[in-house]
């Protein structure tokens, strides 16, 4: 209930922020909901509730039957045990013992048909799971994309042109592109990289691409974006002042 209490990958999306770590691993919320998500038993899936039902359904009509050879047998003078016997290869002989088989090579069938379609199945009665979906809901970013943009044409000068073509003269506008954003720099296996908004990261490629710019010095101040100003601000040291 406290209000300076952040969860585990909360996302910073405006200004900055300094936090003090009090739990990690399973003792954070998040490790919690996973502890409880694995040691919760979960129900019987619609194919399993299928199988149970045909197996009683089977096992009674076996049963059904043996006792009737049973009772025939009686009634035209068949030995006891003889009719005994029949009647108990009846029912073991009714007994489908390649349904467990085709089941599961029903569903490795199945799981190789979605693997061509590039779906991965780890646990086979996940294929049940899939073939009882009515509506799947998607994020479109992220999920169905690789949540990365790419600048393709820019407008200047009241001219729309591909953002590949060099725009001399343009210095002001890409120093912005380049300078006000807040990304974070990492260099993942030595390879410089961008961390953060997709479309600040789309801007300053296009600017190290059109218009490259020195690294700035470190940043001044900074408003952060809001839905009030509509903008984000900052100030960086310039040799006639501040920018």
């Amino acid at each position: 209930d406290a209000r300076n209490i952040l969860l585990a990958g909360t996302s910073l999306v405006a200004g900055q922020g300094r936090a003090v770590v009090c739990a990690t691993g399973a003792h954070t919320e998040f490790g919690r909901i996973a502890h409880l998500t694995q040691i919760g038993g979960g129900g019987d899936s619609p194919l399993r509730r299928e199988i149970a039902h045909l197996s009683r359904r089977i096992a009674y009509l076996a049963l059904g039957i043996g006792a009737f050879f049973f009772a025939l047998g009686s009634l035209v003078g068949v030995p006891f045990w003889r009719d005994l016997i029949l009647s108990i290869g009846i029912i073991v002989a009714l007994v489908p013992e390649g349904l467990l088989p085709t089941l599961t090579l029903s569903l490795v069938l199945a799981a190789q048909r979605m693997a061509r379609h590039h779906v991965l199945i780890r646990h086979l009665p996940s294929v049940e799971t899939l073939g009882s979906v009515t509506v799947i809901c998607t994020d479109k970013t992220g999920t169905l994309t690789e949540n990365r943009m790419r600048v393709r044409r820019v407008f200047l000068d009241l001219h729309l042109q591909d953002a590949d073509t060099p725009a001399p003269g343009h210095d002001l506008f890409f120093r912005v592109a380049r300078y006000c954003q807040d990304l974070t720099e990492t260099r993942p296996d030595g390879r410089l990289e961008l961390a953060g908004d997709p479309l600040e990261i789309a801007l300053v490629e296009m600017a190290e691409r059109l218009a490259p710019q020195p690294a700035p010095a470190p940043r001044s101040d900074e408003w952060p974006f809001d839905s009030e100003r509509m903008r984000q601000s900052v100030v960086y040291p310039d040799a006639d002042g501040q920018m």
